[in-house]
């Protein structure tokens, strides 16, 4: 194991994204189904919010019954009275709705809804089921509203998708075009709500749309070794950042070389006498792998992992509790989880977790810690090194649970919250400074026991962090755009909707003019804003405020 300084071995190239995530495979059918009570081979589900031991059921026994209950329900609904007034027409189409879609999106067991494949596999069975009918049938209509949400609200960590878009569209078309005489009364009926929904789901496919780039200028060329070509790796130039025109465009390899670089002069410093907070230093040490250096932006998508990565790399082989090494682990971790490398960055944080009970382990039976894992051999503080082995097993099985959840997997979270809560720790706070403004506090127990914070409270908490981040890094820093648009939700749910809907056109306003409008969070908060205006002026039947101020999605320069 080397020491302190320098690592000379030649850099390894980033890894690569691969073409195709694997979707989880169903659960095997090894207990009993709730509804036909039987154990067999056929493919089952599970709701994750059941008992592990009574939420599966069959795919065939979940279709069967919902077949049978919408043929009854829809047989019984055509008996009733017909209702002419417009906002009772509504209330009765959204009735409607849920009277189809409950059967095969909701566990028939606790009542809940399905999530994640679970969900999208039900949904594709729902409009297999009554795509045959065809365009002007409504129980058609509902089931591909149904699909396309499903599919957009759990495209996982690919993210985006031209799929849900296409198929809207065309349904649209088919809809539009097949103008029969003869129109199916209930069709008929609710046209004008079937009209809103098209528009509604448009928005939401749109949404999930990959957003467009721009075409690379003639004249960009790298601008640390100002060559235009592929390096000799074979990485070709590449920008992610709110640079604009042909600047920002680099290698990958270039600018980890020069954040390499860079960590090394801000060490050598520090050996000087330089005194720095903790917090400071890890800031001046992450910076040049996580943000260009020419708009002071962070890096995004690809690009930004892989630079993580190659980050992680450089410094893994140090002594455990060099700097260098633990600001590149807690960066990794970060930007995983801020790129939706869910799978990536829980294996990256499993190995580190396993790598400090290793360490705490011979500390309890040899008093030491084998040579080269820790700087500062000679003179251990054995209680010492316990306790920050024990802040970092805490911090980094928090960051595993985050992970967890991202992703959907509850179970799995709760079961790193059992864990911590063994190892005595009782409440954690969401600021490495207890009692500052910005800071929350949470119980494990109330975190086991999905005990929600309040509209209000992260409202509260939400502000008090912007003020934090502004005095810290300046208002035009990427994080408070997030924490702006966060707000704005929080204020939606308050029950301040036209405040939350103004604040998100103020965050798409500043994006534009910070990070630029092709910018990917650009797009991103300017497709939500229009989404959320769309349902607004849908439920209300009114213009949402300030709706003409808004970028539209992927608006070129």
């Amino acid at each position: 194991m080397p020491s302190g300084g320098e690592n000379n071995s030649t850099m390894q190239p980033p890894l690569k994204e691969s073409d195709e995530d694997k979707e989880a495979s169903p659960l095997p059918c090894l207990p009993c189904c709730w509804i036909c009570s039987k154990t067999n081979e056929d493919q089952s589900v599970l709701c994750h919010n059941c008992d592990i031991s009574y939420g599966h059921a069959h795919i065939k026994c979940i279709v069967n019954q919902a077949r049978a209950k919408n043929e009854k329900d829809y047989c019984n609904y055509k008996m009733a009275t017909a209702v002419e007034d417009e906002k009772s027409l509504e209330i009765e189409y959204k009735s409607f709705k849920l009277m189809l879609e409950e059967p095969w999106l909701k566990c028939g067991r606790c009542g809940e809804n399905y999530s994640g494949s679970t969900e999208k596999l039900l949904a594709d069975e729902f409009f297999e089921y009554y795509k045959i009918r065809g365009g002007r049938d409504i129980r058609t209509c509902i089931a591909v509203f149904a699909q396309i949400k499903a599919h957009c609200w759990n495209l996982g960590k690919n993210r985006w998708s031209k799929q849900p878009y296409k198929k809207i569209q065309l349904f649209k078309q088919v809809v539009e075009s097949n103008n029969q005489a003869n129109e199916a009364e209930v069709f008929t009926r609710f046209k004008i709500q079937i009209e809103n929904d098209i528009a509604a789901c448009m928005s939401i496919a749109e949404f999930c749309l990959p957003p467009k780039t721009t075409p690379k200028p003639p004249e960009a060329a790298c601008w640390i070794c100002l060559d235009d070509e592929p390096d000799e790796h074979g990485e070709s130039l590449e920008r992610t950042c709110a640079c604009r025109g042909s600047s920002g465009y680099c290698h990958i390899n270039c600018i980890a070389n020069f954040a390499a670089q860079k960590n090394t002069t801000f060490m050598q410093r520090m050996m000087t006498g330089m005194s720095m907070s903790a917090d400071e230093s890890s800031k001046e040490l992450s910076v040049p792998w996580t943000q260009c250096p020419t708009c002071n932006q962070d890096y995004t998508g690809t690009f930004a992992w892989r630079l993580a990565v190659t980050f992680s790399f450089q410094y893994y082989s140090y002594p455990y509790n060099e700097l260098r090494r633990q600001v590149s682990i807690e960066t990794l971790s970060r930007v995983f989880l801020e790129t939706s490398q869910y799978d990536m960055g829980i294996g990256a944080l499993k190995k580190e977790i396993n790598l400090i009970r290793t360490m705490r382990k011979e500390l309890r039976t040899d008093g030491k810690i084998a040579s080269g894992f820790w700087m500062d051999a000679g003179d251990l503080n054995t209680q010492k090194i316990e306790q920050q082995l024990h802040d970092d097993d805490t911090k980094y099985c928090l960051y595993l649970m985050g992970f967890y959840k991202a992703k959907g997997e509850t179970k799995l979270a709760n079961d790193v919250l059992r864990e911590l809560k063994i190892m005595g720790v009782e409440t954690f706070v969401t600021s490495d400074k207890p009692g500052v403004d910005g800071s929350l506090q949470f119980s494990i127990e109330d975190m086991l026991n999905d005990v929600k914070l309040s509209p209000d409270k992260s409202v509260k908490w939400r502000k008090a962090e912007i003020k934090r981040l502004t005095k810290e890094f300046g208002k035009d820093a990427p994080k408070i755009l997030d924490h702006k648009f966060s707000l704005s939700q929080d204020l939606m749910q308050t029950k301040s909707v036209t405040e939350g809907i103004v604040l998100m056109f103020e965050v798409v306003g500043d994006a534009t003019r910070i990070l630029g409008p092709e910018h990917p969070k650009t797009v991103e908060y300017s497709k939500y804003t229009t989404m959320v205006t769309q349902s607004f002026s849908m439920s209300s039947g009114k213009k949402a405020p300030h709706s003409s101020n808004i970028i539209p999605p992927q608006t070129k320069a």
